[in-house]
C-alpha cells in the first residue's frame, strides 16, 4: 500500500510541480516538456528517496509531532538539494548562478511532494 501511496503522490507532484514552473517561467506551452522530466524525477528518485526517508524517520522515535514535521521537512530538503545539484551537475558541467535555482526548485519540489503525501495518506 505505501508504494501505491508514493506512486500517487509522485503523480500528483510531477502535475502539480510542471503547473508552477510553466506558470514561474511565463512558459505555458513548455507544461508537457516539464512534465516529463519532473515525471521521471519524481517517479524514481522522489519515491526512492521518500522510502530511504521514512526508514531513517522511523529510527527516531519519542518525538513530537512537531518535531516529526520539522525532521521531515529538513530531511527532504536537503534531499531535494542533493539530487538536484547532483542532476545539475550530470547535465551542465560546471558552477553559475543556475546552481542556486536548481537548489530551490530541489527544496521546493521535495517539500511539495512531502506535503501530497501528507495529504494522500490522510485520505
Amino acid at each position: 500500500m505505501k508504494i501505491i501511496e508514493k506512486l500517487i503522490t509522485a503523480i500528483i507532484s510531477a502535475l502539480l510541480f510542471s503547473l508552477g514552473l510553466s506558470l514561474y517561467t511565463d512558459a505555458a506551452d513548455s507544461y508537457a516538456f516539464y512534465l516529463f522530466y519532473s515525471s521521471i524525477a519524481y517517479l524514481v528518485a522522489g519515491m526512492m528517496f521518500s522510502i530511504f526517508a521514512d526508514r531513517i524517520l522511523k529510527k527516531v522515535e519519542g518525538l513530537t509531532r512537531v518535531l516529526q514535521y520539522v525532521s521531515s521537512v529538513l530531511l527532504y530538503a536537503i534531499g531535494g538539494v542533493v539530487f538536484n545539484v547532483y542532476l545539475y551537475f550530470a547535465i551542465i558541467s560546471g558552477w553559475y548562478s543556475g546552481v542556486s535555482f536548481m537548489m530551490f526548485a530541489g527544496i521546493i519540489a521535495s517539500l511539495l511532494y512531502l506535503h501530497v503525501l501528507y495529504v494522500v495518506r490522510k485520505r
